[in-house]
């Protein structure tokens, strides 16, 4: 039971796939085939490009970041000289003043230099480790946004060989199915209506043909040949009732001889 519960699953997508071959061969589905091919390639691409534009603006916003950051550690670079120097200069005044460097590093002017310049070179290491990381961040979103690009250049050509095929591939279809057209017409395997009618009205006319030769024979030669196989019967019939009459049929001998002295004819 399984098997032909198999074979006729078979039979069935089959007959499916055959069809669908047949369709896929169709003009107008392949040619709505590969629009919808072509449109989804055209959604993918616009789908990167917009990518790729999002990337291009965070790449400009990191460069502005970056060039943020590079001015702030510059500024921070010059606290740090200013008040480097502001240290030293405070420092040759006290130490000039004869104190001692308890006091100097006691003192207002010396602390307030002093605090300016661990808070420049505090902020200075921040400042250039966020635009170091920026900056490989940058970098990152540079190269995924060239290899975008090489990409939608590639789509582009993709999109620009698919329109090509469609053409192609629609033009050499209609060249093969003109090829098996002729081949099957050439090999007598195309059903042609023109074919069909002219081998029944060649049907039509052996059918005629014979019934005019029954016709003919029911109305002439069968009558004749019946009437003379009559006719013999009947001679036949005539010539065994003669016999009958000259043959003696008895049991002696001598009967049957005076039967044929007298069917003897005269000398």
């Amino acid at each position: 039971m399984f098997r032909y519960v198999k074979a006729f699953w078979y039979m069935i997508t089959g007959r499916f796939s055959a069809a669908a071959e047949a369709m896929q061969s169709n003009k107008y589905v392949m040619s709505a085939t590969y629009d919808k091919s072509i449109e989804k390639g055209a959604d993918r691409f616009n789908t990167v490009k917009d990518a790729v534009a999002n990337l291009m603006g965070i790449e400009q916003s990191r460069i502005e970041e970056i060039k943020g950051l590079q001015e702030r550690e510059e500024k921070l670079t010059r606290i740090k000289t200013g008040s480097k120097a502001a240290m030293q200069s405070c420092l040759k005044k006290l130490q000039g003043e004869g104190k001692g460097k308890e006091e100097i590093l006691a003192d207002s002017d010396f602390v307030r230099h002093q605090a300016a310049y661990k808070d420049a070179a505090s902020s200075e290491e921040e400042v250039s480790a966020r635009c170091d990381e920026k900056e490989e961040d940058l970098e990152e979103r540079r190269q995924q946004i060239a290899t975008y690009k090489a990409e939608l250049q590639q789509m582009q050509r993709d999109q620009k060989d698919l329109k090509e095929e469609k053409s192609e591939a629609i033009a050499d279809v209609a060249i093969a199915q003109q090829m098996a057209s002729i081949n099957d017409v050439l090999s007598g395997i195309a059903e042609d209506s023109t074919d069909k009618d002219l081998a029944a009205a060649r049907d039509a006319r052996k059918k005629a043909k014979a019934k005019a030769k029954i016709s003919t024979e029911l109305a002439g030669n069968d009558a004749r040949l019946a009437e003379n196989e009559y006719l013999d019967l009947a001679s036949s019939s005539k010539v065994d009732e003669e016999l009958d009459g000259l043959l003696d049929w008895g049991d002696t001998e001598a009967s049957t001889e005076s039967k044929l002295d007298d069917a003897k004819l005269p000398e």
